[in-house]
């Protein structure tokens, strides 16, 4: 039996750009935003993809957080004035689900409806592209550092974010931020060297630090912890009450793109371009100059060993501790997530998550011998020939290899910017389009007249669509989870252009 091989188009699943746990105060789920503007929620207590929400065209996700609000502000006493009003708005507060906030390279935060998956709501950062985002320990306030050089720090409010500070710095990028654990001071790391400490409530900055730079060429500072990793592959240790170095262990041969720490700060995970991930803790020794031991320890930190999992760039790291969960998960620009355990790292057993489409990506008519094949926003067909057996295997009577088969030649190709093969849909709208063929070749007409969805004044795609057996009704799952059923009695219409 022979085999026809065609060339599809190589299908590149999208890196991993950020990484995010929701709070312990809620059901563990981990974020993963990608570069093509996809997010994936995934369960870690069974590694299990439960939602994956589709990116909007020519975005990508940079930044991902979670937010669950659980204790009440100043504000909220006021409003809530009796203890019984306050005891019941903390009930309502914690039965509600987390938020989930995404920030791109468009200068745009979004909050993600996890239900409907898509989008509440779209705010400017009024700072251009957003380049790093982290929320406060109170789960309130977030704050995203932007490409001109500026934070802007947003309140969480129940209908989006409202922005009440901004320090504009008109500088270098902002490409990496944190708050201390008392949510009174952000210190954040910059492409011009700098690692800046600036008081939130006063508005003002408390110390500016510069990292050592290499062949006069400015040291971006890509990750912060209320730590600091850099581009000459240094894990840095600051004191923060006066700015200055405690530390400086030169673990990575490339720039450190990510760090993550556990919850009480003993431990210190780095990776980045190298695609070690190394782990660092912290020991206690006596202070040389003490005989007695009467002084305290000195503390410092030490590198434990580190693993390497990756194929390509880490670009992030993150933790989760108790609820049934004590792993490390990186991603990068391989598209793969990584679990690792944090007990024993890194020494413990590692499990790799690779990126596999959930939906099919080639559809074969046997009737009439044609493959599908879409990728993206193009859709391809292939019509199979006969196989041709090559001249030494025609001597021979071997059956041919796969690879040396002659390969069929795709017969046609529409690009999905304008039109749709029939039925397709993208995130924004569902079209239909007939395939006829003759003896020759292939015709696509649009079909006319389809409906335009639209959900809270937006136009809507689907998540699913299929066809009856008989062709005469298309059934269509849109993002909200509501099953539509259209019949297909419509006037085929002019002819599409399309490339052959």
């Amino acid at each position: 039996m022979y085999v026809h091989r065609c060339r599809f188009v190589e299908y590149m699943p999208a890196a991993i750009n950020a990484l995010a746990f929701t709070p312990s105060t809620t059901k563990p789920l981990i974020a993963c935003g990608r570069a093509n503007g996809d997010i994936e929620i995934w369960n870690p207590l069974n590694l299990h993809l439960e939602k994956r929400i589709l990116g909007e065209l020519n975005t990508s996700v940079e930044a991902i957080i979670w937010a669950h609000k659980i204790t009440l502000t100043e504000a909220d006493k006021i409003t809530y004035n009796t203890q019984a009003k306050q005891d019941k708005a903390l009930k309502e507060l914690t039965s509600k689900p987390p938020r989930l906030f995404s920030a791109s390279a468009n200068g745009l935060i979004a909050e993600w409806d996890t239900i409907k998956l898509s989008c509440k709501k779209f705010i400017d950062s009024h700072g251009g592209a957003i380049w790093c985002m982290a929320v406060n320990h109170a789960n309130t306030l977030i704050a995203v550092g932007c490409d001109d050089g500026g934070i802007r720090i947003f309140k969480i409010i129940d209908d989006g974010l409202s922005l009440i500070h901004n320090y504009d710095r008109k500088q270098a990028k902002v490409m990496s931020l944190a708050w201390d654990m008392e949510d009174k001071h952000i210190v954040f790391g910059t492409s011009d060297s700098k690692i800046i400490k600036w008081n939130v409530e006063q508005g003002r900055v408390i110390h500016r630090m510069t990292v050592e730079k290499k062949s006069q060429k400015e040291t971006i500072v890509w990750a912060i912890q209320v730590l600091n990793g850099d581009s000459l592959g240094h894990v840095c240790f600051w004191e923060g009450t006066f700015g200055t170095m405690k530390q400086k262990l030169g673990a990575h041969d490339a720039d450190v793109l990510c760090l993550a720490s556990n919850l009480n700060g003993t431990a210190i995970y780095s990776s980045g371009i190298d695609r070690k991930c190394f782990v660092y803790r912290i020991v206690s020794q006596p202070k040389s100059y003490s005989k007695d031991n009467s002084v305290p320890n000195e503390r410092h930190w030490v590198k434990v060993g580190y693993s390497r999992h990756h194929m390509h760039d880490v670009k992030a790291l993150a933790i989760c501790e108790g609820r049934d969960v004590n792993s490390l998960i990186s991603g990068g620009i391989d598209t793969t997530m990584v679990v690792a355990p944090i007990l024993n790292f890194p020494k413990n057993k590692y499990h790799r998550l690779p990126f596999v489409p959930l939906k099919l990506m080639i559809s074969m008519s046997k009737s009439k011998q044609l493959i599908m094949f879409y990728c993206n926003n193009q859709i391809k067909i292939w019509r199979l020939g006969k196989a041709k057996l090559p001249r030494l295997y025609q001597f021979e009577q071997k059956v041919p290899r796969l690879e040396l088969v002659e390969p069929q030649q795709a017969i046609l190709e529409i690009t999905l910017k304008v039109f749709y093969l029939l039925p397709v849909s993208d995130i924004e709208r569902i079209k239909l389009f007939k395939v006829l063929e003759d003896a020759s070749h292939l015709r696509v007409r649009k079909i006319n007249d389809f409906p335009q969805i639209t959900i809270d004044g937006r136009n809507v795609g689907s998540n699913l669509l299929g066809l009856t057996p008989d062709g005469s009704k298309l059934v269509v799952v849109f993002m909200n989870s509501e099953i539509v059923i259209y019949g297909l009695d419509i006037e085929v219409g002019d002819e599409v252009d399309v490339t052959v």
